[in-house]
């Protein structure tokens, strides 16, 4: 599942496909879930490709939910950062949508959204009148205190006016997974990038919450 991609080096990164792919390819299918809104609502919790790989999720988790009905077909997943996705180095952590047609189409990254972020569609749709939201109630990050659980997103989908569901109470946002590498260290040479490319420099490194953490100490360039 993790692909080590053409332009790393040789350390093994570890990056999973977007949801469409998992889905076109029926990868873990019994943790896929479709949904039209203009029918029904989704209240579930979603978890990374990891937990499901290692077995710590839940029978009744999601990893990916469909969302079809609409001018375009819509994917939704949990972009946990760990395991054999922990080298992803775009939507972080996030709750992520992706438009993808169908299994030939070429995928487009709609949306990110952080612990009790959402999303509306700027569209109404399929001639209801109402407009898509996508919610990220919440972020859990269970495995920092016990490894036999897993990081959960608690996530909404649902017609707004039509079929509302909400987040009933959840926590603050959680603190980042634990981290060795302090983001104030990075450098301020903008002439400088890491191993991955050209596009992943400071500037990158400053306005990507974690980045240092994460791939700092993986990805390093030129002595730093």
């Amino acid at each position: 599942m993790g692909n080590k991609v053409s332009w790393q080096d040789d350390i093994g990164t570890q990056v999973c496909f977007n949801a469409p792919k998992l889905w076109y390819f029926n990868w873990f299918p019994q943790y896929h879930r479709t949904v039209n809104p203009k029918y029904s609502s989704v209240n579930t919790r979603l978890v990374g490709i990891n937990d499901i790989v290692t077995g710590t999720a839940n029978s009744n988790d999601d990893l990916i939910i469909k969302i079809d009905g609409g001018h375009e077909t819509l994917f939704v997943n949990f972009n946990r950062a760990k395991g054999i996705n922990a080298d992803v180095k775009g939507s972080i952590d996030k709750v992520v949508i992706i438009r993808q047609n169908s299994g030939a189409d070429d995928s487009r990254w709609i949306a990110e959204m952080g612990h009790g972020e959402e999303w509306k569609s700027p569209y109404t749709f399929s001639n209801s009148g109402k407009h898509l939201v996508v919610k990220n109630c919440a972020i859990f990050y269970d495995s920092e205190t016990d490894d036999s659980k897993s990081d959960t997103a608690k996530v909404l989908v649902y017609l707004e006016g039509l079929n509302d569901v909400e987040c009933g109470n959840v926590p603050p946002p959680p603190p980042p997974p634990s981290s060795n590498v302090d983001n104030s260290e990075c450098q301020t040479d903008y002439t400088w990038h890491d191993s991955g490319g050209i596009s992943y420099d400071c500037y990158y490194y400053e306005n990507t919450p974690n980045a240092c953490g994460w791939f700092g100490h993986r990805y390093a360039y030129n002595g730093f």
